[in-house]
């Protein structure tokens, strides 16, 4: 299982200036193939590599930089024809594509090397380059020092890949290390966890063979994301008056509001999923089903239901919980919202009933008021089931004609 981890390092201005020559000398390599494609010369991999290989360019870059670039096109070519198919047989439905664009100084593709061409030496992350680039700078490689704390993240790890990216806004690399671990069998035996995703309540978490129930606190985040709205406005109304236009360059503290809005937002997001894998560890759960709103999201009109990532979310819970040994699926959660779980009703047209949402956050049912968003994640917890059992919470609730607040956690 191939993992990344997202890091940002202090370049020095050779180190800097090399990475984007070998962006740009790449980018020419795929906008010869792209040529080439756009006037009919379409050829295969194997033909790309040999056609291009004799370029002046060629010895400026390692083998695997110049094959990615390739590679990137052929992705990118392939996508396009299966748009381009689609957009044939429902042209109501699908916009037309357009066909990859050049790359360039704006948009430039990412440098990259590979597993063969990373060493860590001394402290130091050593990234080899061609012969030619060599002899030009006068180097034997890159080389970019590591602080203490990322030399034991990067300790043991299996790496594969490096890949920069270039931020246009603020001008500086990403870097993404790419390295491989081993994958936990999946777990044989333990308890079902359900969640249902939200705003306010970013996550509703129950159990099949548990009472407990949890919301994870989605406030927090909702509250940060409309603080980060209202300056983002108020600076923009002010650029406006001030060039007297609507079309302008971005100021350095919008661009950089931006990115602490994103970073915020992915950090949020991590810790949460980070949270719920914990919950489904200690409860000893071997599966977790979460709820799909993907139809219900497209043209959504509440704002903070779609700025929120929930999608990033469900693939952080997918792939922490591979980690664990957890299996993570989805299921459409339609009608889950509108239909009693303590009824024991199925998640269908026929019993659905808005009404019973006699408040925001609260769900009436024969057997009393039901937090809502716990009432969804019960609902898509028989519905994946198939209503062949019963969760114990619904069975409390049935008994004793109540049930205690759900425990809220933060995440920050």
């Amino acid at each position: 299982m191939k993992l990344t981890m997202k890091l940002k390092f202090s370049l020095d201005k050779k180190t800097y200036d090399i990475l984007r020559e070998i962006q740009l000398y790449s980018g020419k390599f795929y906008n010869m193939v792209n040529y080439d494609f756009r006037n009919g010369n379409f050829m295969s991999f194997y033909d790309m590599y040999n056609n291009y290989k004799n370029h002046i360019r060629f010895k400026y870059l390692q083998a695997h930089t110049y094959e990615n670039a390739l590679k990137q096109f052929s992705k990118d070519y392939k996508s396009y024809n299966a748009l381009k198919e689609k957009y044939v047989k429902e042209p109501k439905k699908w916009n037309k594509p357009s066909f990859p664009r050049y790359k360039n100084e704006n948009n430039p593709i990412d440098a990259i090397f590979a597993k063969t061409a990373i060493r860590i030496k001394d402290g130091k992350l050593l990234l080899s380059i061609g012969k030619a680039m060599k002899k030009e700078k006068q180097i034997k490689s890159l080389e970019i020092i590591l602080p203490e704390k990322v030399l034991d993240l990067l300790k043991g790890k299996n790496i594969k890949m490096i890949k920069f990216q270039y931020n246009q806004k603020t001008k500086e690399f990403k870097t993404l290390i790419i390295y491989e671990v081993e994958e936990t069998p999946y777990k044989e035996t333990g308890d079902k966890m359900s969640i249902d995703l939200g705003v306010s309540n970013l996550a509703a978490i129950t159990f099949m063979n548990k009472e407990d129930k949890y919301l994870i606190d989605g406030n927090v985040l909702k509250s940060k994301i409309a603080t980060y709205n209202k300056w983002l406005k108020e600076a923009y109304s002010k650029e406006m008056k001030t060039t007297e236009s609507k079309y302008f360059k971005g100021t350095k503290k919008i661009k950089k509001k931006y990115e602490d809005k994103k970073n915020y937002i992915n950090n949020y997001i991590h810790q949460a999923s980070h949270k719920i894998i914990k919950l489904a560890e200690e409860n000893d759960v071997k599966e977790i089903v979460i709820g799909d709103f993907r139809t219900i999201k497209t043209g959504n009109k509440i704002k903070y239901f779609v700025q929120i990532p929930h999608t990033r979310l469900k693939e952080q819970i997918k792939y922490k919980g591979r980690l664990k040994g957890i299996k993570v699926v989805e299921i459409n959660e339609a009608y889950t919202s509108i239909v009693s779980s303590i009824d024991l009703e199925k998640a269908e047209k026929i019993n659905a009933n808005k009404k019973r949402r006699i408040k925001r956050g609260l769900f009436k049912t024969s057997y009393g008021i039901i937090n809502s968003d716990i009432n969804g994640s019960l609902n898509i917890l028989m519905k994946y089931d198939k209503y062949k059992n019963i969760p114990m919470l619904v069975k409390k609730v049935r008994d004793k004609g109540y049930q205690e607040y759900p425990i809220r956690l933060r995440v920050v």
